[in-house]
């Protein structure tokens, strides 16, 4: 559970990023439209507003998904949605007031030639991709370096789903449903479909197909199959397989860089410095490095390396 200054914090931060989303993009893609200008100012908007805002992550598929991953708990994802919804409320009319007469305001929509069941597939599926490289952007590159990555990533989505929109996000959904028709668009079937429950699911599907990835690909050939934390493989490593080679390199490992992390043996005192797939040990206790299951060292440590008498 979060505690009362968590929750009014991150209800601030959505209600100010997702403000600042829809006052950034909204005026600039209606003037400049679906052109080579519109699609650098998009980019441009999208990692200034996420920059601005310190990471808010305006959009409910990407709260749930979250909270799916394990990063948020429960209420934290209900105060973030709630403003997220309390922002796009307010803010498509007045983003309207402020664009000039000449320019026409567009938001996402069903094709009239589009059935409610393909709208529904485009919406998932294109959300499940928005998650998937999110996560990947996020966990293996990180700051700065993920915001263009997504910024171009949600750009050619949204080239992709024409059908829809595409949307990837509720939030935005919601508030041009609410504006741009009658308050009873947003209540029918095809917009809750559409709009809210093919994006939410889509988005658990990404935070499921990117932990399939994380799972297949954290460990690399250092131990049998029947043995966790051996090896050196670290023990938040889902499974290693193949023959014991004195060490264990994981492709991907959970949580942050230490003490029997990141691929670092159990018997190091600390490990300095992001967690990278790999860790550099400071300081070791007891034999060389050893792995844990190595009953004996042969001769000094080398360089921080061990070299095991047995397996």
């Amino acid at each position: 559970m979060a505690t009362f200054k968590e929750l009014v914090g991150n209800f601030f931060q959505e209600l100010g990023g997702s403000i600042l989303l829809i006052a950034l993009l909204f005026p600039f893609g209606s003037f400049f439209g679906d052109t080579w200008n519109g699609w650098i100012a998009h980019f441009f908007m999208v990692m200034l507003a996420d920059y601005i805002s310190a990471g808010s992550q305006v959009n409910p598929a990407v709260s749930v998904a979250t909270w799916v991953y394990g990063w948020a708990t429960f209420d934290l994802m209900c105060v973030r949605i709630l403003g997220q919804i309390v922002a796009a409320t307010v803010m498509f009319p007045l983003v309207s007031m402020f664009t000039p007469s000449y320019v026409t305001m567009g938001g996402p929509q069903l094709a009239p030639d589009s059935a409610i069941t393909k709208g529904v597939i485009y919406e998932a599926t294109l959300t499940a991709g928005l998650l998937v490289l999110i996560l990947a952007a996020v966990t293996k590159v990180g700051l700065p370096g993920q915001r263009p990555i997504i910024a171009i990533g949600i750009r050619s989505l949204i080239y992709v789903g024409a059908h829809t929109g595409p949307a990837m996000n509720p939030m935005i959904a919601f508030g041009w449903a609410w504006f741009g028709g009658s308050t009873a668009e947003f209540f029918t079937l095809s917009h809750l479909l559409v709009y809210w429950v093919a994006p939410i699911a889509g988005a658990v599907a990404g935070v499921l197909i990117w932990q399939t990835l994380e799972q297949a690909f954290s460990c690399g050939s250092c131990c049998s199959t029947d043995s966790k934390g051996a090896c050196g493989c670290p023990s938040n490593c889902a499974e290693c397989s193949g023959e014991c080679k004195g060490e264990c390199k994981c492709a991907s490992t959970k949580g942050v860089c230490c003490k029997g992390a990141c691929g670092c043996p159990s018997n190091c005192a600390e490990c300095k410095g992001e967690c990278k797939g790999e860790c550099k040990c400071a300081a070791k206790k007891g034999a060389c490095g050893c792995p844990v299951n190595c009953p004996n060292c042969k001769g000094e440590c080398p360089q921080g390396k061990c070299k095991c008498g047995t397996k």
